[in-house]
């Protein structure tokens, strides 16, 4: 993290068990989420520096993860997914979708939000859904991609890895389970909606995320 500059690093399939928080022996904060056995997972890393500044965090289950942090010039309220598979059943995707527009829906309206992660979810090259994708996109769109478009459209979310122009290589992770293709591909979303809420006093600074961020209404992020 300190070598890429990077001050916020989501992480997705941990396998951890159990939830909390420790310190590296470098200083970086590790915040985890996970079950009652080796499966899923979600973690989020914060550098020495951002560690100070963390306002709080929940541990919602094995799949999501949110962690709040004072930032400038808006708090930011970031999200770590790992949404189910391909071979998982609708009404559990549903689920997963459910409880990630819950979080959203509280999330205080002075703050940046964003959801980060692996969604398991392929949304297609070239779609015409500008206020949702950029061009960027890879291949043909899967159900699980489908699903993703339509919460984003639902919620005000863009999927931001879809606007830059990556190598194909780097728009998918992990082993393809379509040959030659790739069907995995991790985005990142952002979102300024909810309620208000009382903030703990806390210094601010600018952060560089690991996943680029974007905006609605006023927000804005920067990598």
């Amino acid at each position: 993290m300190e070598r890429c500059g990077i001050n916020v690093l989501g992480v997705a399939e941990t396998h951890w068990t159990g939830s909390g928080f420790f310190s590296t022996t470098d200083g970086e904060m590790v915040i985890y989420s996970g079950g009652k056995i080796h499966r899923a997972g979600v973690a989020v890393l914060l550098s020495k520096a951002v560690a100070k500044i963390m306002i709080s965090y929940k541990a919602v289950n094995e799949r999501i993860l949110l962690v709040r942090i004072k930032a400038s010039p808006f708090n930011m309220y970031m999200v770590q997914v790992y949404a189910p598979t391909t071979d998982a059943p609708d009404e559990e995707v549903d689920r997963f979708y459910e409880e990630v527009k819950q979080l959203l829906l509280e999330c205080p309206s002075q703050d940046m939000a964003l959801v980060l992660g692996d969604f398991n979810a392929k949304v297609g090259a070239d779609r015409l859904e500008a206020d949702v994708c950029g061009p960027y996109g890879l291949g043909t769109p899967n159900d699980r991609g489908e699903r993703l478009v339509e919460f984003c459209q639902e919620n005000g979310l863009f999927i931001t890895n879809t606007v830059f122009k990556h190598h194909e290589r780097r728009r998918t992770h992990g082993c393809p389970q379509d040959a030659g293709t790739g069907t995995r591909l991790t985005s990142s979303s952002s979102v300024r909606d909810g309620g208000s809420a009382s903030q703990t006093p806390a210094p601010t600074m600018d952060l560089t995320v690991d996943l680029t961020t974007t905006w609605r209404g006023q927000a804005s992020g920067s990598r």
